[in-house]
């Protein structure tokens, strides 16, 4: 005979009790769950309300942080702490710190990095526009442009003019590439790919039909085919297409499709027939951030960094920003990247 687990054993035993855990359970099963960092007092995100300066919100609660840099020797009035008998532990009243950078400054000394860290430089030639999508994008596509083997001379394809593909186009440019293809249906992406290095950009809505945009790309390929194409998009429909534009060898760059459960229907034999490859890339090695950076550097004066920031938002219109990115079953947008602004 099997044992049958009881639905309520996580529940407390006591039924008085048992019976409020219950009906709040069956009230909240369905909703979504949301987990602010421990000790983070709920009433904040209930109020949703602009706060005065982080020291205040992350150092001066009494939470886990406050208690640490206490157990670590830092007075409570250096953190900003007054005693409530207005006495000090240093003696005689000691001063409480009434600066919140100050206070910033204390927690920020005793935060420490473990062995193995990385810690990198921004060149002052760089501004915070154009650095901001070292993180993502940029230091995605040159490792996965590296990963795929992109070699002098090579063709790449790449479909999606968002900020991956735009920046993937200069990065195989400077690593080389004889051709770049940039794939998407939006007017200005596609001009922005050819500001960035792009030899042909193909418009899907203008060229309907995927037969004749595998004929395109063979065409500008000298016949051939890619040697690597990039899914840049994140829609798993144009994996079959961009496996479809590579020559017998080539490889298929897979980065834009994160979410799981999309799935596609796939031949596998196209793989094997045409000695194709798929590599998937969702993260980077710390030495490619140094590389981006220099890449900036050098290349400032040969591609319009300053445009792959488009759009600047105050962090109350953090729900405006998401819906004007958003391309899906858009003509167009103007945007390409756009930032939260504290």
């Amino acid at each position: 005979m099997a044992a049958v687990l009881e639905a309520d054993r996580f529940f407390d035993p006591d039924p008085a009790v048992r019976r409020v855990a219950r009906e709040l359970y069956d009230d909240t099963r369905t909703l979504p769950i949301v987990s602010p960092h421990g000790h983070v007092d709920a009433g904040i995100l209930a109020r949703n309300e602009r706060f005065a300066e982080p020291a205040a919100l992350i150092v001066q609660p009494d939470h886990y942080i406050l208690r640490l840099l206490y157990a670590r020797g830092v007075p409570l009035e250096d953190l900003g702490v007054p005693r409530r008998d207005g006495g000090g532990e240093r003696g005689g009243g000691a001063p409480v710190e009434t600066d919140p950078c100050r206070v910033w400054q204390r927690f920020a000394d005793h935060y420490y990095l473990r062995p193995g860290g990385y810690l990198f430089k921004v060149p002052a030639e760089l501004s915070d526009e154009v650095v901001a999508p070292v993180n993502c994008a940029l230091s995605q596509v040159i490792h996965g442009l590296h990963a795929a083997g992109l070699r002098f001379g090579a063709n790449a394809v790449m479909q999606g003019a968002g900020g991956l593909g735009i920046q993937a186009a200069a990065v195989a440019k400077d690593m080389g590439a004889a051709t770049v293809i940039v794939i998407d249906q939006i007017p200005g992406r596609l001009e922005l790919a050819r500001a960035f290095g792009a030899d042909h950009t193909l418009n899907f809505k203008e060229v309907p039909d995927r037969k004749e945009r595998v004929k395109l790309v063979r065409q500008w390929t000298g016949g051939v085919g890619a040697d690597i194409a990039c899914d840049f998009v994140g829609f798993p429909a144009v994996i079959p297409e961009g496996i479809d534009m590579l020559r017998a060898g080539g490889t298929y760059l897979e980065i834009g499709t994160i979410s799981r459960g999309a799935k596609i229907e796939f031949e596998p034999s196209l793989l094997v027939w045409g000695s194709k490859k798929i590599v998937g890339v969702i993260q980077y090695d710390p030495w490619v951030i140094p590389r981006a950076l220099d890449f900036l550097v050098r290349t400032r004066d040969r591609w319009p960094w300053g445009r792959i920031l488009s759009h600047k938002y105050p962090l109350e219109k953090i729900n405006e920003a998401f819906a004007a990115s958003e391309w899906h079953n858009k003509e167009t947008t103007s945007i390409t990247r756009a930032a939260l602004v504290p």
